[in-house]
């Protein structure tokens, strides 16, 4: 079959992929409309006031995680303390003997979880070995979590806890609750709540940081925007702005905060010091500054009348005066006050 010359002007153009497709997608977004506002008239819609699932999270260590912990800062000898926690959430050393004659859970936050101790001297750790040398076998489980409150401590006891059924729960609190309640009121902060679109990205950073060492990295960047940004927002910008020496505002507190130097009249006391050294609170001066406990202190957060600040539990810019002579006896340097300085 003999095909046809195609006559000059006939030849029909073909319309470009682009355009198909969005007039694909200006069909679907009208028919979305359409069947949106005819629901709307002809339909009752049993969920309009409905509010979402609110989520609990379970406050305790995460399963599997291991840190490795720099206190050089604090001593020279075994500078590096190992941070393991077994697949139940508890911090090792646990279930030392297999049978046991007694369990013992403790519960609390920080003073509990004893971060920077040595795995055998962390405290319920030693409950075990003190009670091995009396003869008795103790399995000692350690499900401190820093920060955590009273509140926490019940929420892990009902929802997680009972599982491994203890003998024996004992609850070790008072600071965190005392600067929760004191900044708050109540433990509202601490139940459950709506999920938004920064608690569902904890769930990827979290599962693909245990497989990527990338995403690991990303994580570290994703708790300071999910985690602390909300803090500096809410306490710190009207004085830590664009137009302060340390801008905390989102699009710059992570490159002023993390392995950043201190200010020169910090060098000066402390050489080579740094604001923020990620996963090392020892070597990090803003934790050291800041740290609400006093007796841990290295140096205080000075004031300009002489006297120091420290940080509530909870909080980083919400200082409080503490005594005069304190102050002065911690920190030769009052030119390192500056209002609001986390250094």
């Amino acid at each position: 079959m003999i095909k046809s010359p195609e006559q000059p002007g006939t030849h029909r153009k073909m319309t470009p992929l682009r355009r198909k497709l969005a007039l694909l997608g200006l069909a679907v977004f009208s028919y979305l409309v359409i069947t949106e506002l005819g629901l709307r008239i002809f339909w009752h819609n049993p969920y309009r006031r409905e509010t979402p699932d609110h989520l609990l999270v379970l406050p305790i260590p995460h399963a599997g995680r291991h840190f490795i912990f720099d206190r050089s800062i604090i001593t020279k000898d075994h500078t590096r303390v190992h941070v393991r926690v077994d697949d139940r959430g508890y911090i090792l050393p646990s279930h030392q003997f297999d049978p046991s004659d007694v369990t013992i859970a403790f519960l609390g936050g920080s003073t509990t979880e004893c971060f920077a101790v040595d795995e055998p001297l962390r405290f319920p750790a030693l409950v075990s070995t003190l009670l091995a040398k009396r003869g008795l076998k103790v399995n000692t489980l350690n499900g401190g979590l820093s920060t955590n409150t009273i509140h926490d401590a019940l929420n892990v006891l009902i929802n997680h806890l009972v599982d491994d059924r203890p003998d024996v729960v004992i609850f070790m609190g008072a600071a965190s609750d005392h600067g929760l309640l004191s900044r708050a009121g109540s433990y509202r902060a601490r139940m459950g709540a709506p999920s938004t679109f920064a608690s569902m990205m904890r769930w990827p950073l979290q599962k693909g940081s245990s497989v990527s060492y990338l995403v690991g990295i990303l994580r570290v960047w994703g708790t300071i925007s999910m985690d602390v940004q909300p803090i500096f927002d809410t306490r710190c910008i009207p004085c830590h702005n664009s137009k302060s020496f340390l801008d905390l505002t989102a699009d710059n507190s992570y490159a002023g905060l993390v392995d950043a130097p201190t200010t020169p009249d910090c060098q000066k006391q402390v050489p080579d010091s740094v604001r923020v050294v990620a996963f090392d609170t020892q070597g990090s001066m803003l934790w050291l500054k800041t740290r609400p406990d006093d007796g841990r202190w290295r140096s205080s957060h000075a004031l300009q009348d002489g006297g120091s600040r420290r940080v509530r539990p909870g909080g980083i810019c919400d200082h409080r005066a503490m005594d005069t002579r304190r102050g002065s006896q911690q920190l030769s340097h009052p030119r390192l006050s500056r209002a609001c300085e986390p250094e």
